[in-house]
């Protein structure tokens, strides 16, 4: 039961992770088209963190998966 618990917890978390950086990129590009407001592009620090952080879950979530199958 914990590795079914765990496994939705990180499910979740990656869920999470993924929609708010759709988000931040919709904002990004709704900044973008406002002509009112400058803005320079640049690489998003927070996209790459959650970047990041949705690999790590991936590899964490198919990790646990397999072993459970298993």
């Amino acid at each position: 039961m914990s590795r079914i618990l765990g496994l939705a917890f990180i499910g979740l978390g990656v869920y999470a992770i993924v929609v708010a950086a759709t988000e931040h990129r919709r904002e990004l590009q709704h900044i973008r088209r406002n002509t009112d407001y400058f803005y320079t592009p640049r690489r998003s620090l927070g996209l790459m963190v959650a970047t990041g952080l949705i690999g790590i879950g991936l590899i964490a979530f198919i990790g646990i998966l397999y072993k459970a199958v298993t």
